[in-house]
Order: structure tokens, then C-alpha cells, then sequence
């Protein structure tokens, strides 16, 4: 009888594996499950996690008996290709990818190579090194198919989001404009009415002028007087308003603090003590001269001010300048008024808003303008009240809106 030749050895190793493949199979889950640079491996099913790994073991034995280079551009390739797109939709990050198929790679060659090797005396060195060389090449190609489809589909979900991020984009876009478009026309109809009341007030205040001389002691004349006088400040407030979105640039200059403080102290005095409220202030020695717009900078205390003996019928009003450090300042307002709830306390800032408790003539401006020229000088605004105790406003803005000149020499506070 003829004798049979023996088989290659990279045959006799392509069967060696096929008999541990469930050896193979079981230490790679094992290994996956624990390793911690594969967290997403913990969410998949037992069946989910073999996906593709019969198919890659089979083609593997396959490639190590042909060496057929072509498998590593064909169905290797289709196999390594499902086996990133099953994962790129479980959720794994590349990096858990390549984690995986490097153990896999790691236990064929170190445990079961080396075990087939160890084993078969006439598995020489040069045949061992071109089995793992083999291996390696198998292993790089499925690697490389793998990262190549899972990079795909990334790029295709980053292109959707992009687009998606344009079609957007284009829309508000769009809502920008249009809301832009619907704040000038309302504001544009605001400084309108606004200015036809004032006409109208003009007229009607001259009316009763020249009925109060007919009848100097008519309660009826003293109260529409003082009604006009209420809705002639509303009218001024809705002109202020209109007139902010539309403000040049802050006018940038060095001026004294304190005398713009006296200033306050002095013209609102006689508004407070007309109510038979005290009115107080506090001015931080601290504080000498800033770089800011001595306009704006009145207007929010005017306002602060204005909303304090509006709404406060007994105690005392405080308005202090305090120093907070060398590049800020604050003015604040404090009152024994009504308070603010908490829940109101952010809404009270924005236009045609007021207090649950507030009562009486007022457009909700007054908070809403404190808080357009406080930003458009650099500053903040905050409230800090409790309903029925009172409530302290409190702007905080730079002794240097910008920098002065250097002929304007040092402006800020002086600690």
C-alpha cells in the first residue's frame, strides 16, 4: 500500500484550531466580559456578542491552509465589515472595537499557536513563525475592514447631524428675522402710541389747567391731575423703552461718582417724602471715579429708585454706591415695600412683567430697562426679597466699561 503523505503543518495547525474552536470561542468571552476597556460589552446578549466570530474563525482556517491572499480582500473583508456595523449600532466606541479583536488575536496566537507548536516537535520554528506572521496578516485585514465600516458609519450619522444641524440652522435663521422683524414693528408701534398719548396728555393737562382756575378747590380736577400726571410717567416709560433698542453705543466717559449720587439723593427726596417715606443713603468712601456712561448709569438708578417709593407705602428707601472690589462697584436699592415672591423673582425682569403682589398704575418696564442697560454696560442685576419683607435691587457694573485712555489717567475705585 501506497504510504500517505503527512499533511502541511499549517494544515495540521488550521485543524488544530477548528478542534478548540469552543475553547477559543469561550476564554474570548471571558476575556471581553472582563476586560475593562469593553464596558459596551456588558450590554449585548451572548448571541450578539458572537455575531460575526464563527464566520472570522472559519475564514481564518481557511486562509492559514490556501494562504490565499485574495480571502483577505474578499470575504474576510464582507465579514469584518458586518462585524463593525453590528457593532457601531450596539453603541461601542472604536476603541472597545479594536479591544475586542486584539483579544481574539491575542488568544489564537499566544495560548493556541504556542500550544499547537509546543506540542508538534516537527512544527519547526520557520513553519511556527510563518503561521503567526499568517495570523497576524488575517487579523490586520478583518481590523482594518472593521475600523474602516465603523468609521463609515460614523461619518454618515456625523453627515445627518450635520445636515440635520443646517436644515436648522436655516430655520431660525429664518424665526430670527422674523422675530426681529415683529420687535421692531412692535416697538416701532410702542414709540407710536406712546407718542400720540403724549400728545394727548399734553392737550388734556391744558384742559384741566384751565378748568383748576375756574374751579381751584375741585377734588375731581386734583385727581384727574394726578391721573395725568401717573399716565404721563407710564407714557415716559414706554418712550425710554422703545428708544433702548435702538441706543447708540454706551458714551464712554471718566466721571465722579459722588456727586451723581448726591444727585439722586436729592431729586428723589422730595417723590419720597411726599409718600412720608424716609429716604437714605450710603455712599462707600472707597468709591471715587469710573469709566462708564454717566447717562445709563443714572437711568438704572432712576428706575431702581422710581419702582421703590412706587411700591412701598411706609418705612424708608436706601440707595447705596458700595465698593465690591477694584473692577466692580454696585448700586442698590433697598425698600421696607411689599417684596417679591421667589417664583417671581426672575420673571419681574422681563418686559410687560410684574409681581403677583404688585398693585396700581405700571407698565413692567421699569425691571426690564434696568436689565437692557445693565447689560449693555458690562453689568448684572439680582433681587434679593421675601414677600412682605421688602426687597433689596442690586446692579453690579465695571469701574472700566473700557479702558480709559492713558491721558485719562487711573479712573477706578481706590481700595
Amino acid at each position: 500500500m501506497k504510504a500517505v503523505p503527512p499533511k502541511p503543518a499549517l494544515a495540521r495547525l488550521a485543524e488544530y484550531l477548528e478542534s478548540q474552536r469552543k475553547a477559543i470561542t469561550q476564554q474570548w468571552l471571558d476575556a471581553v466580559l472582563a476586560d475593562a476597556q469593553t464596558e459596551a460589552s456588558n450590554l449585548l446578549t451572548h448571541r450578539q456578542l458572537l455575531d460575526r466570530l464563527p464566520n472570522l474563525f472559519d475564514e481564518l482556517c481557511r486562509f492559514l491552509r490556501g494562504r490565499d491572499a485574495a480571502r483577505l480582500t474578499g470575504v474576510v473583508n464582507d465579514d469584518a465589515r458586518e462585524h463593525g456595523h453590528d457593532r457601531w449600532e450596539h453603541g461601542y466606541q472604536i476603541e472597545e472595537l479594536l479591544r475586542e479583536l486584539h483579544l481574539l488575536r491575542r488568544i489564537v496566537l499566544s495560548t493556541f499557536v504556542t500550544a499547537f507548536a509546543d506540542a508538534n516537535k516537527d512544527f519547526r520554528r520557520a513553519a511556527e513563525t510563518t503561521a503567526r506572521n499568517l495570523v497576524e496578516d488575517f487579523f490586520s485585514a478583518a481590523i482594518l475592514s472593521s475600523v474602516r465600516q465603523f468609521l463609515t458609519e460614523q461619518q454618515e450619522q456625523i453627515a445627518d447631524y450635520a445636515g440635520r444641524l443646517e436644515t436648522s440652522n436655516r430655520q431660525l435663521e429664518i424665526n430670527n428675522g422674523q422675530l426681529k422683524e415683529i420687535a421692531a414693528s412692535r416697538t416701532q408701534l410702542t414709540r407710536t402710541v406712546a407718542h400720540e398719548l403724549r400728545n394727548f396728555l399734553h392737550v388734556f393737562s391744558t384742559a384741566l389747567l384751565a378748568l383748576q382756575k375756574q374751579a381751584p378747590q375741585s377734588d375731581l380736577v386734583e385727581i384727574a391731575q394726578r391721573q395725568t400726571a401717573d399716565m404721563g410717567a407710564l407714557v415716559d416709560q414706554l418712550l425710554e423703552y422703545s428708544a433702548l433698542s435702538r441706543a447708540p453705543s454706551p458714551a464712554v466717559d471718566r466721571f465722579e461718582l459722588r456727586p451723581l449720587f448726591d444727585e439722586l439723593v436729592e431729586s428723589f427726596a422730595p417723590v419720597a417724602h411726599s409718600k412720608r417715606l424716609g429716604l437714605r443713603g450710603e455712599f462707600d468712601p472707597r468709591l471715587s471715579s469710573v469709566f462708564n456712561d454717566r447717562l445709563k448709569v443714572r437711568q438704572i438708578a432712576t428706575n431702581l429708585l422710581s419702582n421703590a417709593v412706587k411700591y412701598t407705602e411706609s418705612g424708608d428707601v436706601l440707595l447705596t454706591f458700595s465698593f465690591v472690589d477694584q473692577d466692580r462697584w454696585t448700586i442698590a436699592v433697598s425698600d421696607t415695600g411689599i417684596g417679591v415672591a421667589r417664583e417671581d423673582q426672575e420673571r419681574i425682569f422681563e418686559e410687560w412683567e410684574r409681581g403677583a403682589e404688585t398693585a396700581g398704575p405700571g407698565t413692567g418696564l421699569g425691571l426690564a430697562i434696568v436689565k437692557e442697560l445693565a447689560a449693555q454696560l458690562g453689568g448684572v442685576v439680582r433681587v434679593i426679597s421675601k414677600t412682605g419683607s421688602g426687597s433689596r435691587f442690586e446692579v453690579v457694573l465695571p469701574v472700566w466699561l473700557r479702558e480709559p485712555p492713558d491721558d485719562q489717567g487711573q479712573t477706578g475705585s481706590k481700595g
